[in-house]
């Protein structure tokens, strides 16, 4: 987990604003969009990313108020933003510190650093289904 000002990377982004999504706002600080034409290009171009989706979750959010949400490969944070600005718990993971640096500075920004922890780490998600698996919840299986 990084948790000190000398663990991140120094970056001195660009940041914008994210679009409302479900009456939720927040600042995000992005990539020089010549490196990252899809992600941050996107978000400059558009104000968001993956709209219905972040949509979908900021609602499962508001329904479990209890819940925490693990933002695995967070990139530089849409969701983790987000989630974040509805003064959630959050734990972001990501292999790139300069994703993390990033939602450090969008954090920052908007005052919201105390809901979120960051993990630079890998996620490895192996999912091993054994036959009585398959069966049990009706799989269909291929030979």
């Amino acid at each position: 987990e990084l948790t000190e000002p000398e663990q991140f990377e120094e970056v001195d982004p660009e940041c914008v604003g994210l679009n409302e999504v479900n009456g939720v706002s927040a600042a995000i600080c992005i990539k020089p969009i010549e490196s990252d034409t899809i992600m941050s290009g996107w978000i400059k171009s558009a104000g968001n990313y993956e709209y219905e989706i972040v949509n979908n979750v900021l609602m499962a959010m508001a329904r479990f108020e209890s819940a925490t949400f693990l933002d695995l490969g967070s990139n530089i944070g849409v969701y983790t933003l987000l989630v974040a600005a509805m003064k959630r718990q959050v734990v972001a993971v990501d292999a790139e510190a300069i994703n993390l640096a990033l939602i450090r500075r969008s954090l920052n920004l908007t005052n919201t650093s105390d809901y979120v922890r960051l993990i630079y780490n890998s996620v490895r998600l192996i999912i091993i289904l054994t036959i009585s698996n398959a069966y049990k919840y009706n799989l269909a299986m291929c030979t």
